[in-house]
């Protein structure tokens, strides 16, 4: 069952989970892709593979500027 949280501050550790739980599917989306690649020459890349590798560089990218914005106001 999904529940909102009441409160301000249960309300950002609910996004913090959730983002979090999604960054960890983007890993390992990333993770079959690279042991893919591994797998073959770049002749038999399929471009998917880089393309998932350069939307969870964006993703990182985005984590990182969150975790900036999040201790400077801390």
């Amino acid at each position: 069952m999904h529940t909102e949280p009441s409160n301000l501050e249960g309300e950002f550790e609910y996004h913090i989970k959730q983002f979090s739980a999604e960054l960890d599917a983007q890993f390992e989306i990333v993770l079959e892709a690279l042991a893919r690649l591994s797998e073959c020459d770049a002749t038999e890349a399929d471009p998917a593979d880089f393309a998932l590798i350069r939307q969870a560089a964006v993703m990182i990218g985005q984590t990182v500027r969150l975790d900036r914005r999040v201790q400077h106001q801390v």
